[in-house]
């Protein structure tokens, strides 16, 4: 059965950008090296200032006319060591992140009231609980007039909240203003009851506290920052820039680093043949980001431009379910139902694991400079680790054919394990926090995309307790870690079996995929934003319907498992 290639936008002349990396050689002028270590501490020192001063006026965000009195801040920032355009762009980039931090904040601080409280009761009974007991309770919300009025006064301050009114827009249609008028009377109407509207606007006062003392101060922890090849385009003098001399006998590539508007220093760049390729497709021309290296090198991050493209998928067969698991083994891959189990060094994490206690006895509060490098270490050994192992695994499925896998959109650091390893001893919780297991995913998305593999990410939700049979969804399915067994029909197999089963299956079914998940511009698929309740419904549901339309294909008689149910 073939894959269908509905949502994939055609490529050919669709090109996008990432960035390439390229480092100076370890400088034998020693001068030189303590101007630029000297400059990026400088600069890091800046960072902070800038940070500082737009989180001491983060109340400012709420308010449209003081956040953009706040935006043109940069200028006092001026300094010795940056261009003004240089001063101007890290410190948009700083009140960028507090922005984007106070949007979601917003988002998470709505005014809204209960609605009921939604009961689900078991429908038979199950080894802990009998047939009508309550198995979850959840409050639903909804909003109201009056609650759309007060998120509406949350952006107003203080002083102008007795006297604003919504505006009409230029041009807008008799029925927009219709609305804008209701909304005005509504809230003169809210404004006559006194004892009301005071009431109201402490809840105003309290939400705008609440919602800026949630916002975390930014520390940088690096000088690193944007420079420009031409910051002034009407202007001929050129900037920093990465450039080739031919007449240069020992180096040809250099990097000439433009520090303010006086000082430049010239560089020589660690070229590589296979992998910088004379630059090809690399806009030298382009803004780039500069930074230092532990080794005193500096980072140039230059703009690549390609063209993303994706190996065909024909049949099912090509798709690949990953279930990535901690306890038992890195993760399992089901292959139109085969199933490949891959495996970490279990000696080589106990060896991390032990450095790491080593340093907890410490602890973090107390470390010493060379401590926290010892950490540093530790992390960066393992994740480099964890890099080559899903590269060996994405070979392994490339040489099977396969052109895309399926992976749940996990954040493992949100997930709380609570078990703990009696082989590491240490919890679970803490191995996936300290040593970055969260970025897994990322790394089989970056990785798989540079190889033609198209990576999608699906929800969590059931992939563990969902009968691949039957399609039951029920918790008692899965009683332990290693064993499932549905409590409808009696399948039973691997835990992790059946997960990367039922993975691999939220992208091969039509319905499933297309109810369950949102499209990128390449056809790569995430999950839409829905409630565990309603995804279990929609996978119900879709195999109801399939099942009438098919005359129940997905069990038999004997309720034995049936390969051609989901093909």
């Amino acid at each position: 059965m073939a894959i269908r290639k509905t949502h994939i936008k055609e490529l050919n002349d669709n090109k996008s950008i990432r960035t390439k990396r390229i480092s100076s050689h370890s400088l034998t002028n020693s001068n030189k090296t303590k101007r630029i270590q000297l400059h990026f501490r400088y600069i890091r020192k800046i960072k902070y200032l800038m940070s500082n001063y737009v989180f001491n006026h983060i109340e400012d965000f709420l308010f449209q006319e003081n956040k953009d009195i706040l935006g043109n801040q940069y200028k006092q920032f001026k300094n010795q060591e940056m261009s003004a355009w240089e001063v101007q762009q890290t410190y948009q980039e700083l009140f960028d992140k507090y922005h984007n931090s106070i949007n979601t904040l917003k988002k998470q601080h709505k005014f809204k009231v209960q609605n009921k409280i939604k009961i689900e009761y078991y429908k038979k009974d199950t080894k802990y609980a009998k047939k009508g007991d309550i198995k979850s309770t959840k409050i639903v919300f909804k909003t109201t007039p009056l609650t759309r009025l007060m998120n509406w006064l949350i952006y107003i301050e203080k002083d102008k909240l007795d006297t604003v009114l919504k505006s009409y827009k230029e041009n807008a249609t008799i029925e927009a203003n219709n609305k804008v008028k209701a909304f005005n009377d509504y809230l003169n109407k809210i404004r006559n009851n006194e004892k009301l509207w005071e009431r109201i606007k402490a809840l105003i006062l309290m939400k705008q506290q609440r919602i800026i003392s949630k916002v975390k101060r930014i520390i940088p922890k690096t000088g690193s920052y944007r420079k420009a090849y031409k910051e002034n385009p009407n202007v001929t003098s050129v900037g920093s820039e990465v450039f080739i001399d031919h007449s240069n006998t020992q180096f040809k590539h250099f990097y000439k680093f433009k520090i303010a508007k006086k000082e430049i220093l010239y560089l020589p760049l660690a070229y590589n043949q296979d992998f910088h390729n004379h630059f090809k497709n690399i806009n030298l021309n382009a803004n780039h980001y500069v930074s230092l290296n532990n080794k005193g090198q500096i980072n140039i991050g230059l703009q690549e431009t390609f063209i993303q493209t994706f190996e065909e998928t024909i049949s099912k067969e090509q798709v690949a379910g990953i279930d990535l698991n901690i306890k038992h083994n890195f993760c399992v891959i089901n292959i139109d139902e085969n199933y490949i189990e891959f495996d970490y060094d279990r000696e080589f994490f106990k060896k991390q694991v032990n450095d790491l206690k080593a340093i907890d006895a410490i602890g973090y509060n107390k470390l010493s400079i060379e401590n926290k490098r010892k950490l540093q270490k530790i992390v960066k050994r393992t994740e480099s680790y964890f890099q080559y192992l899903v590269s060996e695994i994405l070979d392994s499925l490339q040489n099977k054919a396969i052109t895309e896998i399926v992976l749940e959109d996990l954040n493992l650091q949100k997930t709380g394990f609570k078990t703990f390893s009696e082989e590491f001893g240490v919890s679970y919780n803490r191995l996936v926090k300290i040593l970055r297991l969260n970025q897994v995913k990322h790394w089989f998305k970056n990785q798989g995309n540079k190889r033609g593999i198209k990576v999608h990410f699906t929800s969590p939700c059931a992939t563990s307790i969902e009968c691949s049979v039957c399609h039951t969804i029920e918790k008692d399915n899965r009683r332990n870690q290693e064993e499932f067994k549905c409590i409808e029909c009696g399948h039973t197999i691997n835990a992790d079996n059946q997960a990367s089963f039922n993975i691999g299956n939220r992208i091969k079914l039509d319905v499933l995929r297309d109810r369950l998940h949102n499209y990128d511009e390449f056809g790569q698929c995430t999950p839409k934003i829905m409630s565990r309740d309603t995804i279990k419904r929609t996978i119900k549901s879709c195999y109801k319907q399939q099942s009438l339309l098919n005359g129940d294909p997905f069990t038999d008689c004997k309720g034995e498992t049936n390969s051609k149910c989901v093909a």
